[in-house]
């Protein structure tokens, strides 16, 4: 076992392989349970309200600083993780040829569990190019660019589609056609 001296934002402390790899497992049975339920990852802001909430009641349980705030780097939130629940369930991709050209869509359930109402999601260009799944989308709801990746990811190509393009594409390119925001995922 070996225990290693740190210095993190200005506290020294000691850590070692033990503490590292439960944290590791514990981390890996809490995304499991968020890609379960919500087929995503947690954001940052969701681990620290869990950890927080478990440290509140009793600190001394679990540490023996229990009175020293948080460092402040704890409680940033980044300004794309803004700690709410996307729930994914409530989504459903399509593709309609009502229009020419047809399009591909992520469409919102009523929250009754209803017919299909609110296009979130327009998905204009979904096809292969050299390996990488091209996917121009426009957002129609209050949707971050995270969001709609998420949702396109979910219920467009993992349900809709079973995955089908996993086997001509090792990379998916989102494209914000409102906003000209680009980024390129691995397509695991």
């Amino acid at each position: 076992m070996a225990w290693e001296t740190f210095e993190w934002n200005g506290i020294k402390g000691v850590s070692g392989d033990i503490p590292i790899d439960l944290f590791a497992t514990t981390l890996k049975q809490i995304a499991d349970a968020y890609e379960e339920r919500f087929s995503r990852k947690p954001t940052k802001a969701e681990i620290m309200y869990a950890l927080e909430a478990v440290l509140a009641p009793l600190p001394a349980r679990y540490i023996s600083d229990f009175e020293n705030p948080i460092p402040e780097s704890l409680n940033k939130d980044s300004s794309d993780e803004q700690g709410r629940l996307l729930d994914t369930d409530r989504y459903e991709g399509i593709y309609t040829d009502v229009s020419i050209p047809g399009y591909h869509a992520v469409m919102e359930r009523r929250s009754d569990g209803g017919v299909n109402v609110v296009e979130a999601i327009r998905v204009i260009t979904l096809e292969v190019r050299d390996s990488i799944l091209i996917c121009d989308y426009e957002i129609n709801k209050n949707l971050t660019d995270e969001d709609a990746r998420l949702l396109i990811t979910t219920a467009l190509l993992q349900k809709f589609y079973a995955n089908d393009y996993k086997n001509e594409a090792a990379s998916i390119r989102f494209s914000n056609k409102q906003t000209g925001r680009q980024c390129t995922w691995a397509y695991d």
